[in-house]
């Protein structure tokens, strides 16, 4: 049971990411958990899910991550790799020492030795990839106060981690006016054919924009489109 003092620097931790924008602001209130409990290593990223699998690094403090290929690229549609096992069987909490091996027999414990921790996953809104957040150290323990601290924590984590990485250096004047007007109504959830009526115009027109919105914001569907949109304060 965590201790009223804990859960009150939770709370505080949770309005901070709330009013975060920039990365650095992200990346400092990540290190300032070390008020909570002891790490030595985060990791923050992505898994992507498509006909090749890879993971993409949004932050960490341990540059051996940036170059360990089984966790950014691979080229089968299904990997035989423990951290994709992980997200695939829809876990959301992993201690290291429970992750099944890879073929390749790489594992947390022999690119990163002596070390121990925790791996967290947590599907995106539109269920286009999933953020892997690890914690772990060299005197790192496993425990239900630390699990407990993690189980509040990593949620927080992964809604700024997706928050921020929408955000891009857009400008809002490249988005027209009708644009404007169907990414409102997007927003509001209405299908092409409901926006034809409320604009008056075709649905192949409305098609036509939502077409050039995803273009412009570099969106993957209407959905992702407003995510954007909404990080970057092109509607609110």
């Amino acid at each position: 049971m965590l201790k009223r003092k804990e859960l009150t620097n939770i709370l505080d931790f949770s309005l901070e990411l709330m009013n975060i924008r920039t990365y650095s602001g992200f990346t400092s209130s990540v290190m300032g958990l070390k008020s909570l409990f002891e790490f030595d290593f985060v990791h923050i990223g992505a898994v992507y899910f498509s006909e090749e699998w890879k993971m993409q690094t949004f932050y960490t403090n341990l540059s051996v991550m940036k170059e360990w290929s089984p966790y950014q690229y691979s080229t089968s549609p299904n990997p035989n790799d423990p951290v994709y096992h992980m997200v695939s069987a829809g876990k959301t909490m992993m201690w290291w020492e429970e992750l099944p091996p890879a073929i390749s027999s790489v594992t947390p414990s022999m690119i990163l030795p002596n070390l121990c921790g925790y791996s967290f996953s947590k599907v995106a809104p539109d269920k286009s990839k999933t953020a892997v957040i690890s914690f772990g150290g060299r005197e790192f323990n496993k425990s239900d106060r630390t699990e407990e601290l993690l189980y509040y924590i990593y949620p927080l984590l992964a809604n700024a981690y997706y928050r921020l990485s929408e955000m891009q250096d857009i400008d809002p004047g490249l988005i027209s006016g009708r644009e404007m007007d169907v990414l409102r109504w997007l927003k509001a959830g209405k299908t092409s054919w409901e926006i034809s009526k409320i604009l008056e115009i075709s649905e192949n027109t409305v098609n036509f924009h939502i077409k050039n919105i995803k273009r412009k914001l570099n969106a993957t569907n209407r959905q992702h489109a407003v995510a954007i949109a909404i990080a970057n304060s092109i509607i609110s």
